[in-house]
């Protein structure tokens, strides 16, 4: 149930809003609760998850909203910048495709999700 809400609210952004095509809709959650363990490469490790929400239409075949690796690793960079990061390290992107959520109406609207998730170090 809380995909469909996702998916309505991204149509009605979409149509709703002309910058739709030219920037993207993303989210980012963070956490640097390691219950007393330590990261890999140090102490100041952050794990990071961002999820870009696109919407195709016509079976997939017309990108409205994009949401592909360039533009997640592009949310998920530019978010890990904001927080003052140097580096990151990017350890799973995983894409869903939303088409069996409703038919037939997501045949024809369909929605996809990208999530990025890694972890970002001072």
């Amino acid at each position: 149930m809380k995909k469909i809400a996702w998916i309505s609210l991204v149509i009605v952004a979409c149509f709703a809003s002309q910058s739709c095509r030219s920037s993207q809709l993303a989210f980012t959650e963070d956490t640097t609760k390691y219950n007393g363990m330590v990261p890999v490469d140090g102490p100041s490790g952050i794990m990071q998850k961002t999820t870009v929400i696109g919407v195709h239409l016509l079976f997939g075949l017309i990108p409205v909203y994009r949401a592909s690796l360039d533009s997640a690793l592009d949310s998920f960079t530019k978010d890990a910048r904001k927080r003052g990061a140097s580096r990151v390290r990017v350890i799973s992107a995983t894409r869903e495709t939303g088409i069996w959520y409703l038919p037939p109406f997501t045949f024809f609207i369909t929605p996809v999700f990208f999530d990025m998730t890694g972890e970002i170090y001072r």
